[in-house]
């Protein structure tokens, strides 16, 4: 790591998760993965609302998920949206027919699908996981695989008479749309910076074809880029971030990866250009700082406006959590008008039905929410939050998600033009 970079790099981030994963029993484990299902939409409850799921720290129910309706401009809980799911949850991520939650605790994966009624069981696995924390969870576009990023030991002895479990951080998992079973793939381990670490695979997504994974995380290099043929992951590029990398999202139209970390010499917020075709697929385009460490990032389905949140910005007053820039295709341009101050850590962010909505989630604000929905005007010179459709859960949240079952809300704004898409022959 460059000297210039770690001076930078502050330590807090990861003494934090670190006395977070003290208080997991320190074992290895069997991970079972669990499948739910509750149905599929139907077209009259699509034409009546969308869905918002959040998932975190326990709250004083003892409730991990939460699945609400969003109406208009209110917030309201899913009939059986509640779920005592056991261990805290760290990441959810939609299937592409959005039918389905992929859902992360630390050890567990679960398979949940979504009507207004009931949460049922269908199926159970049990891979053999290192019972290290599960960091993210990504579903591949068409719907067959879901990559899992995760904490993993190197160079640590099996324990005497236990199974031999995997120290992979990055996984693949079949889905079977059919019967729902749920079956590896394959798997994948990071470079260790030494024996006996911790690497972390913080962030996973999915290339829009599915062709690609792209991680990012706490190891060297901090961000790496994989090709996947439904059966292997070979890598095919990499990139210093110059500290721990915390979060990484695709443009929709492919073209470009956006990288969130601990601060650097210049910057939080990295973004590449990648082309698949190329020998050198990722190329570095630009940088900026949010002036704290950038927990999540998400690309518009413009692919040229970016979301970014993170924890409290430093000098500035009032620190800001939420930031939205736009991105020309070379420079990364902040909109000022869009900061949003949340008053605590945002974990998680996300654009919501069809980019009408930005959707945060993360520490327990001075007003009493963890989570928070906005809407952009068209120009992107505001956002305006409505206090209707905050979220209540009694703790912190690390994630945040929706399913668009309604029209598209708005068209493209006149202010920005759409990235062409990069014809590949």
């Amino acid at each position: 790591m460059p000297s210039n970079h770690a001076s930078m790099c502050s330590n807090e981030h990861y003494a934090k998760k670190e006395n977070f994963m003290k208080t997991i029993p320190y074992k290895r484990m069997l991970a079972c993965v669990l499948v739910f299902v509750l149905g599929t939409i139907t077209s009259s409850y699509a034409e009546d609302c969308d869905l918002v799921a959040v998932g975190g720290i326990k709250g004083p129910d003892d409730i991990q998920f939460r699945g609400l309706h969003f109406e208009g401009s209110l917030l309201t809980k899913l009939t059986g949206g509640d779920k005592k799911i056991g261990y805290n949850v760290m990441a959810i991520s939609p299937s592409p027919t959005r039918e389905f939650f992929a859902v992360a605790t630390q050890s567990q994966i679960f398979i949940l699908a979504c009507t207004e009624t009931s949460l049922k069981q269908i199926a159970m696995i049990t891979p053999l996981f290192d019972g290290n924390l599960i960091n993210d969870v990504s579903w591949s576009p068409d719907g067959a695989h879901i990559a899992i990023g995760a904490t993993g030991s190197h160079g640590l002895p099996p324990i005497e008479g236990g199974p031999e479990l995997s120290r992979d951080q990055i996984r693949i998992i079949k889905f079977d749309s059919d019967t729902h079973a749920l079956s590896e793939v394959t798997s994948k381990s990071m470079r260790s910076f030494k024996s006996g670490t911790l690497n972390e695979a913080r962030s996973v997504t999915w290339s829009p074809d599915g062709t690609h994974l792209a991680v990012a995380g706490y190891c060297s290099p901090e961000i790496l880029v994989y090709s996947f043929d439904g059966t292997l992951l070979i890598e095919r590029a990499n990139e210093m971030h110059g500290c721990p990398a915390n979060t990484v999202d695709w443009t929709p139209n492919g073209q470009f990866i956006a990288v969130g970390g601990l601060p650097t010499i210049d910057g939080d917020i990295r973004i590449f250009g990648f082309d698949a075709l190329s020998s050198t697929p990722l190329t570095p385009i630009t940088t900026a700082s949010h002036g704290a460490s950038v927990e999540s990032v998400s690309w518009s389905s413009f692919s040229n406006v970016l979301a970014i949140g993170g924890r409290t910005s430093t000098g500035e007053s009032p620190g800001f959590e939420v930031r939205v820039f736009l991105f020309d295709g070379s420079t990364l341009a902040k909109e000022v008008n869009a900061d949003q101050s949340h008053g605590a850590d945002i974990h998680a962010i996300g654009w919501a039905f069809n980019s009408g909505y930005l959707v945060v989630a993360g520490g327990t604000s001075p007003s009493g929410c963890e989570g928070r929905i906005y809407k952009y005007t068209q120009d992107f010179a505001l956002l305006a939050e409505y206090p209707g459709a905050r979220i209540v859960h009694g703790s912190t949240i690390f994630a945040v998600t929706s399913l668009l079952v309604t029209p598209p809300i708005i068209s493209v704004p006149p202010k920005l033009k759409p990235l062409p898409v990069k014809e590949q022959s």
